[in-house]
């Protein structure tokens, strides 16, 4: 948490401001990152119309908060997978309670 490319603070200022009692969940994920085929024409099929400036613009959007390299997960042993999983959470949570004001 805190690593990509959104401003959580900001939207979550959003949505307590729509809900004050809004509760947050912090779900975990520990996979390799997914491949998304975009330059497949069968990706494009329920979106014919979208322009080619909105997909350009997304992947600089994307590429803006990507790290050098991405975790990969797939060949460690499932230790190193817990390891990195709980390395994970404690990060988020330290985020959280620096920068977002979790107790």
């Amino acid at each position: 948490m805190g690593t990509g490319i959104l401003d959580l603070k900001r939207l979550m200022e959003i949505c307590r401001k729509g809900n004050p009692d809004v509760w947050f969940n912090l779900e975990m994920i520990t996979r390799d990152p997914l491949e998304i085929p975009v330059f497949k024409e069968t990706y494009w099929t329920t979106m014919p119309n979208l322009p080619a400036p909105d997909l350009a613009s997304t992947l600089k959007l994307a590429k803006s908060g990507m790290e050098e390299t991405l975790p990969i997960i797939a060949g460690k042993d499932l230790n190193a997978q817990f390891d990195y999983e709980e390395e994970n959470i404690q990060k988020s949570f330290d985020y959280g309670r620096r920068e977002l004001g979790f107790a």
